[in-house]
């Protein structure tokens, strides 16, 4: 049996939104759905839905909570927000052709897809490395990696780290299944090399191009005076 229960303007409630990643104020697009008798193990009484939106990035969300009784305590209320399992977003400021596989690697992992994750991460370090100038003709990601690091266009501590990205999704492709442990790892060396390239060797230069532009300044002033 369903029910239809109270209007949607009078509920409102805080949680982690799934897709801020961040605890916000959240308020009902819709009114209440409840399901009575529902043949879940260890509920009691009806489960109840909502159609919530995150007052933030205005995102919708399933809202479900009910009650279950535990020993010793009582009646709990559970609440549970979906979707559920997203990964954390990955930065804007990296380029999109990266940004999207990587963060689909992210999801993979998050649905426990671990060797389609190991696959997307290598995907994502590809593109990296056409970002930085390799050749798109050259299919072999070990010598795009070569290049650039003999072109002075990445360090040789980030083409080692490149390379162990590179490795894990090698073994994600192939007859062996990759371990959880060492695609947790790949995707956390990916987000250093991202962070590294894209986002903190770049606000460096900006904070000494500042600097600099004041040291002008300041010169031609002193010789105007």
């Amino acid at each position: 049996m369903t029910i239809w229960t109270s209007e949607p303007d009078q509920f409102h409630t805080t949680g982690i939104c799934p897709w801020c990643r961040e605890a916000r104020s959240l308020s009902a697009l819709t009114r209440a759905v409840e399901i009575e008798n529902p043949k879940r193990l260890g509920i009691h009484g009806p489960i109840r839905y909502r159609i919530l939106r995150c007052n933030s990035c205005l995102s919708g969300i399933l809202y479900e909570e009910y009650e279950i009784f535990v020993i010793g305590y009582g009646k709990s209320l559970q609440k549970h927000l979906y979707p559920s399992n997203l990964p954390v977003p990955v930065d804007e400021r990296i380029p999109e052709d990266i940004r999207n596989p990587f963060y689909e690697a992210r999801l993979c992992f998050e649905h426990h897809a671990h060797n389609a994750a190991a696959c997307v991460a290598r995907k994502a370090l590809q593109r990296l490395c056409i970002k930085l100038g390799a050749s798109k003709e050259e299919r072999w990601l070990s010598k795009q990696l070569k290049h650039l690091v003999e072109n002075g266009k990445i360090t040789r501590e980030s083409f080692d780290l490149a390379m162990a990205v590179k490795i894990v999704g090698d073994e994600g492709a192939h007859l062996e299944d990759v371990s959880p442990e060492d695609v947790q790892e790949a995707l956390d060396l990916l987000d250093h090399l991202t962070d590294r390239i894209f986002i903190r060797i770049p606000k460096a230069k900006e904070i000494t191009d500042r600097a600099q532009q004041r040291r002008q300044e300041k010169e031609e002033n002193s010789g105007n005076a």
